[in-house]
Order: structure tokens, then C-alpha cells, then sequence
């Protein structure tokens, strides 16, 4: 039974004219044992905001990549 880990993944919108979004924006960890793919993040992603994703997994290794992705709806 592996222990519980707790990822926080820090996101930050840029400060150009139209950068922030309302789509739905989600994101996989990739690691050397798996990966975890998010719930949605409830804010949308305004312009010179911090959007923080909380994510509860077993130890996922060597963490070796992050993507990132919306749904075109906003």
C-alpha cells in the first residue's frame, strides 16, 4: 500500500492583453511509475492570475513531464 502524496502544480497567466482563458484547463503528471490526470480546474485562468492544481496520488517516481490542455470552449 503506497502512501498518499499531494502534487500542487502553480500555473501563471502572463500579463498580455487577452492571455487569460475561460476553457476548462486540466493537466497530466507524467512520472517514471505513471501519470494522474487532473480534475478541471474550477477558476479559469484570467490574465496576472495564479491557478494552483491540487492533486492527490501515490508517489508517481520521477516526476519526467507535465501537459497541459484546455478545451477550446472559452
Amino acid at each position: 500500500n503506497r502512501k498518499e502524496l499531494i502534487y500542487l502544480v502553480h500555473v501563471f497567466t502572463g500579463d498580455k492583453s487577452g492571455a487569460g482563458t475561460d476553457s476548462k484547463v486540466f493537466l497530466t503528471i507524467y512520472g517514471e511509475r505513471q501519470l494522474i490526470k487532473s480534475k478541471t480546474n474550477k477558476n479559469p485562468f484570467e490574465r496576472k492570475q495564479e491557478d494552483i492544481f491540487e492533486i492527490k496520488a501515490p508517489s508517481l517516481g520521477k516526476l519526467t513531464k507535465i501537459k497541459i490542455r484546455h478545451d477550446n470552449k472559452g
